[in-house]
């Protein structure tokens, strides 16, 4: 698979900044496509668009696509409040249209919710679940391409991302109480990144070098070692 997590209390621009250097550094030549996967939050898609524009990447963003696990959210939201949480009609209704989604029909889905909106008399609690839900749909409908995502081969669900960030991060600072200063908790961070990216060994190996380069300097002759040897 050749991921590389990594962890930084920097926020949105610093992070977005920093993936699109490390997308340029593994891909130079620009020969591979990408695919990126949020939570629909729309500062993350702003900013991850403006740092990937401003580096250079923008035409190269193949897809950005929502989190099918959000979508299915807000369907059982809006299948509870039409049918009831303990509805026979709830569960049915929830697969017929996520599987519409899937099959790329997002547009009639919404449609759809429009029309039970305005023909069906429901309750005021009814209509804000459907309100929301038709808002959050028509927000992110630019990333709900599922059926060509599935055709290409793309995962719609970030999971593994979701887990890596359980044992890369919260493991270790969400702790029962815990508390950190940015600081301390970003060089945690790093170390549990290299471990999990496997580079402990060769960090520990560059981190002894340039240690032994700064106390002693470049030259043998001022190490103490050699020193050692001469005499």
């Amino acid at each position: 698979m050749n991921a590389h997590v990594a962890a930084g209390m920097g926020g949105k621009q610093q992070a977005f900044e920093e993936l699109a250097e490390r997308v340029q550094k593994r891909d130079p030549e620009g020969e591979k496509k990408i695919v990126v996967f949020l939570d629909g939050e729309k500062a993350l898609e702003d900013q991850l668009r403006l740092s990937f524009s401003e580096a250079g990447l923008g035409e190269r963003i193949e897809a950005v696509v929502l989190d099918i696990m959000h979508v299915m959210d807000y369907l059982w939201e809006a299948g509870t409040g039409l049918h009831g949480e303990k509805g026979k009609e709830r569960t049915p209704w929830v697969r017929n249209h996520a599987l519409a989604i899937l099959e790329g029909r997002v547009g009639r889905v919404i449609g759809g919710l429009k029309q039970i909106l305005t023909k069906q008399e429901l309750r005021s609690s009814q209509k804000k679940a459907l309100k929301k839900v038709i808002t959050y749909f028509e927000n992110h409908r630019h990333m709900m391409a599922y059926d060509c995502y599935l055709a290409a081969g793309y995962p719609i669900a970030t999971g593994l991302i979701e887990e890596t960030c359980g044992s890369l991060i919260k493991d270790r600072a969400d702790r029962s109480g815990s508390r950190w200063s940015s600081e301390g908790v970003q060089a945690v961070l790093n170390l549990r990144a290299v471990m999990k990216n496997g580079d402990w060994d060769e960090y520990w190996n560059y981190h002894m070098e340039t240690e032994r380069e700064r106390i002693y300097g470049r030259s043998s002759d001022a190490h103490p070692s050699s020193v050692a040897k001469t005499a």
